[in-house]
């Protein structure tokens, strides 16, 4: 399905939307082989905009006319953000204040001061703000804070001991439904606009006998227009019926006889890319979400020589009939796809 193409070495961090490949390699920002800005940290990737990171201030570049906007003592935060509208970012001003702005004339929408909040998921008019296992709603036009809702009661069972269950990802919104996934496998479904606790999923179905079954925590995938969420992790691909609340293992592979563990998925509507192996991640595949086969995989052997042991901890990305991942050693692994 895919054939090792190439490599780029000293690759920090990468980038390919529309088809279009975006590098930092040695703080250096490259874009189709030109060197965009110089001494950066991090960048992200909006629509038409790349907002990059530096020491003392942010630049903002419009891919469409290559302007530029320098702000100082300012910085995106966005490694623990998201949003359904790509315009809005948020912004950490002066290493303390955070505030939320319109990308396209950078107005200050809102400022929340005295930020100690780890994430921040951006739904209409709404900032839904969490930490461990308190979730807060706020207001986008006012800044007032409009429910709180604490699920430290949650519980789940690890090395034979009970622990307070954290957040683990807000999925998404659907039909005035905030989706909530918890440690222990915890599916939880809460009022948009109270916080109440609509429903919950906490028992699933699988093969018995097949070993590891889950232990999911990141990369939950909401289809809005099928009403229906998705997991692909530990040994099993799982479809949850939001309007039904029924979750069903529409396949499950035996670990004891092929010894694979799934994570990090990149969902795609034909397949779903992965990587193989656990916490120490060598592999990579390719699920086929209609015919429910995998279909590919890749394993690397890495030089592992050095200080450092080097795995992949990244999704697979894909376009324009490439491959991409990233190892923790900074090579950018790149394949080309054999057939459409």
């Amino acid at each position: 399905m895919f054939v090792y193409k190439n490599n780029l070495i000293n690759i920090k961090a990468y980038v390919v939307k529309e088809n279009n490949l975006f590098l930092n390699i040695l703080n250096m920002l490259y874009y189709q082989s030109n060197i965009i800005e110089t001494d950066i940290y991090e960048f992200y990737y909006f629509v038409k905009y790349i907002v990059v990171n530096k020491r003392d201030k942010m630049v903002i570049i419009n891919l469409l006319d290559n302007t530029k906007r320098e702000f100082e003592q300012i910085n995106i935060v966005n490694s623990n953000y998201r949003s359904q509208d790509e315009k809005i970012i948020v912004l950490k001003k002066e290493n303390k204040n955070l505030f939320i702005s319109n990308l396209n004339n950078f107005e200050e929408i809102i400022i929340l001061s005295h930020y100690q909040w780890e994430f921040i998921y951006l739904y209409n008019k709404k900032i839904f703000i969490y930490d461990k296992s308190s979730l807060k709603s706020i207001s986008l036009h006012t800044g007032d804070y409009e429910w709180q809702t604490d699920l430290s009661h949650y519980r789940y069972k690890r090395t034979g001991e009970r622990h307070e269950a954290r957040i683990q990802q807000v999925i998404g919104v659907w039909e005035g439904q905030l989706l909530v996934w918890m440690d222990g496998n915890k599916f939880l479904s809460l009022s948009v606009e109270t916080g109440e606790l609509l429903w919950e999923i906490n028992r699933w179905e699988y093969v018995e006998g097949k070993g590891h079954g889950y232990y999911f925590g990141h990369g939950v995938h909401l289809d809005e227009t099928k009403g229906k969420c998705y997991l692909f992790e530990g040994t099993c691909y799982i479809e949850i019926d939001l309007a039904t609340q029924k979750a069903t293992t529409l396949w499950q592979e035996d670990i004891i006889t092929y010894g694979r563990l799934f994570g990090r998925p990149n969902f795609t509507p034909d397949y779903i890319y992965f990587l193989i192996g656990g916490v120490c991640s060598t592999s990579i595949g390719v699920f086929d979400r209609k015919t429910l086969q995998i279909v590919w995989q890749h394993n690397f052997v890495f030089d592992q020589s050095g200080a450092e042991y080097i795995m992949l901890n990244q999704p697979p990305q894909v376009a324009d009939d490439k491959l991409y991942v990233l190892d923790t050693g900074g090579t950018l692994h790149i394949f080309e796809r054999t057939e459409v």
